[in-house]
């Protein structure tokens, strides 16, 4: 049985393996009984009975402890390491030393309790630490710094809430028997006490966990529209030449592969910018950055984050266009940080769901992260702090099933393929390459401080790509749900990226920077409903804000005037071109060299870049893929022609000047998440 995943466990061995537990328990517990009577030979009968039974009453419970909270700490601290580096051999030691220390307190604490109620109290003890142990594992799920001081101090943090947990039902019974209280070694008065407690842990654990909840923002008025549905899934940072459908070498997307044979899938697509807001915004409106005007904002105030304008209420969306005309629209959404209301992207939607993923916080972590921030990141750092693929397409399930009745537009967008890279298991390991004791330093790396070898660009590729399989295995699963349900057929499905990720190719990392096509070529697969003819065209250029005018188009809905993009079952074009713009969190990445505007044009399988006025660059995508050969001093004819393209999309492209301010600030909490998503200059 596959408990074991690279040294990290399923979820499901905390149930299967309690009987394991339990066995070997036990068997401490017959061992712990022969030295026990070896030594108490010299008591007499009942004297002798009652030391036995007390350590077989702590030998079981203690193990199973002792197991269960091993393996709890190693998962808070070491999410996705091995358990037999230093850090987890000292969490260990660490753990074992203080829960048989606390077990001999408890022990020694019961030693004037009648039997009965030591039998009841250590077993109470052992509920409430167990309970307490897995609630502060749901709570800190899967913190990112892998260093002893942080072990150190959650594993402190643990020991405190279980000891007292574990000693307080002992304490009680020995104040209980000190003053008299002998109701309390009533059996039926234990046994009723046990299950209060148990019970009421559980319910104050329901209590306190928040609810998914889909409250609509927004009216909306049922109408007679029969349309096909739209499901449009963008997959936060998923680059195109990393799904095994656009000729990766690797196996990342199974499912995708066998989706794209029943849809369209377009070979060469690109986003028109190299960052989330943006992205999402051309997406929905079907707009240029410059046009829509919500792209990155100079302030000049050394922001540490990015910063952006929001989408203009003025701006005609897909979902406003879908709801005028009788569909009921609903977007889920991981990324809870920059596809905001905040940044006008729900425009349209009559549910908005974009939550953190559900915690519950007990008052230590409370007060510590009122007392310090550095408390709060110690304690509560999280590698994802956004909601798993698999949270998202459930919740968008569970939406789909309540209003199928109704023509429905559906926005899913996933975020596991976005930095820190962190898939759960199996995926996490699911491809070679990963070094186990590297944690890349992205700061340093930006900054100049230090460079990757080879070998540790593979390591950052097999944890993206593990993360591309698991998004994919969700996908899978979302699409064959749909299907089963009958309404994959009757719904028009379009999966895309907003930008992709650079991932060591020229030196670089993530994105925001640069408009090579690492960062900017993303998929592009439409699955049209039963029915819809296919597009006459396949072997064109797309763009991603060629969604929304094709999505009207085989809805055969009348597509905005404003709209740039063209319908991609038409025989329209448009310049394919994308832009970068800097500000002030980027002004010292890679040695300065993005902190100028960029434009970037592609045109018949040649690329023109345009940095500022004067540095340009120019590549031809068929013979040098991976843009190494910069062409601009060797065709000058190609060169001046793509230049002048350029020049004439430059004069005939709105400009959208945006006076409407910049998005709000963040808070602690939120800063906290841009800074483990990478956004943060200067962050740990």
């Amino acid at each position: 049985m596959d408990f074991l995943s690279g040294f990290r466990l399923k979820p499901a061995f905390y149930i299967l393996g309690l009987p394991a537990y339990g066995a070997l328990g036990t068997s401490i517990a017959v061992i712990a009984l022969v030295f026990a009577a070896l030594r108490n030979r010299r008591l007499s009968g009942s004297q002798r009975e009652r030391a036995d039974m007390r350590v077989g009453i702590v030998c079981i419970p203690m193990t199973l402890v002792l197991f269960q909270g091993g393996i709890l700490l190693n998962e808070l601290v070491l999410y996705g390491s091995s358990f037999t580096t230093l850090t987890s051999l000292a969490i260990d030691t660490l753990w074992i030393g203080f829960t048989v220390a606390l077990f001999a307190i408890a022990l020694q604490g019961g030693r004037g309790l009648p039997s009965s109620l030591l039998m009841y109290s250590l077993p109470i003890g052992l509920v409430l630490c167990s309970f307490s142990v897995s609630s502060l594992h749901h709570v800190l799920d899967k913190p990112l710094d892998i260093k002893l001081g942080t072990a150190a101090t959650q594993t402190l943090l643990v020991v405190t809430v279980a000891g007292f947990s574990l000693l307080s039902p002992t304490i009680a019974g020995s104040l209980a028997a000190k003053h008299g209280l002998r109701f309390m070694t009533s059996q039926r008065l234990a046994t009723t006490v046990a299950g209060l407690v148990l019970g009421g842990c559980l319910a104050v654990a329901f209590l306190v966990t928040p609810k998914d909840r889909f409250e609509e923002s927004a009216s909306f008025q049922p109408s007679r529209t029969s349309g096909a549905n739209v499901i449009l899934i963008v997959v936060d940072t998923l680059r195109a030449d990393h799904l095994s459908c656009y000729g990766y070498a690797r196996n990342t997307s199974p499912n995708l592969d066998e989706f794209s044979r029943a849809a369209v899938l377009f070979g060469r697509c690109y986003s028109p910018s190299n960052w989330t807001p943006p992205g999402h915004a051309s997406i929905f409106t079907g707009r240029f950055p410059v046009s829509h005007g919500a792209h990155k904002a100079r302030l000049g105030r050394g922001s540490q984050y990015p910063t952006c304008f929001p989408l203009a209420n003025d701006e005609t969306t897909l979902a406003e266009v879908l709801a005028q005309h009788g569909y009921r629209t609903a977007a889920f959404v991981a990324n809870h940080v920059f596809v905001t209301r905040s940044y006008g992207l729900d425009q349209g939607f009559h549910l908005w769901f974009a939550t953190p993923p559900k915690r519950t916080t007990p008052a230590l972590l409370v007060v510590a992260s009122k007392i310090s921030d550095d408390a709060q990141k110690i304690l509560v750092r999280d590698p994802v702090p956004c909601r798993r693929a698999s949270d998202i397409s459930q919740l968008a399930l569970r939406w789909v099933r309540l209003h199928e009745s109704q023509p429905f537009f559906l926005l899913l967008n996933l975020m596991d393929t976005h930095r820190p890279y962190s898939p759960p298991a199996p995926y996490n390991r699911v491809f070679d390459g990963r070094l186990p004791d590297f944690e890349p330093n992205f700061d340093d790396l930006r900054s100049g401080r230090t460079s990757f070898s080879q070998q540790e660009f593979d390591h950052i590729q097999a944890e993206y790509d593990g993360a591309v399989a698991y998004v994919d295995s969700v996908l899978g699963s979302f699409l064959e749900t749909l299907e089963r349900d009958g309404i994959l057929s009757r719904s028009i499905v379009v999966v895309t990226s907003d930008h992709g990720e650079f991932l060591g190719e020229k030196g670089l990392l993530e994105h925001q920077i640069a408009l090579y096509d690492p960062v900017i070529r993303v998929p592009l697969i439409i699955k049209p409903a039963s029915g819809m003819p296919p597009p006459d065209l396949l072997d064109r250029t797309a763009q991603t804000i060629d969604i929304m005018p094709t999505v009207l188009d085989l809805l055969e809905i009348t597509i905005p005037s404003s709209v740039q993009g063209t319908s991609l079952w038409s025989e329209d074009s448009h310049s394919i071109v994308a832009q970068h713009y800097a500000d002030e969190h980027v002004e010292n990445w890679f040695g300065g060299r993005f902190n100028v505007d960029q434009l970037a044009l592609v045109s018949a399988g040649s690329k023109y870049i345009v940095s500022g006025s004067a540095f340009e660059e120019l590549y031809d995508l068929e013979s040098d893929p991976a843009e190494h050969a910069n062409l601009s001093t060797r065709n000058a004819e190609l060169l001046d022609r793509l230049r002048q393209e350029l020049q004439r999309w430059r004069a005939t492209v709105e400009v959208k000047v945006n006076m409407e301010g910049v998005a709000p600030e963040f808070n602690r909490e939120q800063i906290r998440q841009l800074e483990t998503l990478g956004y943060v200059t200067g962050g740990s």
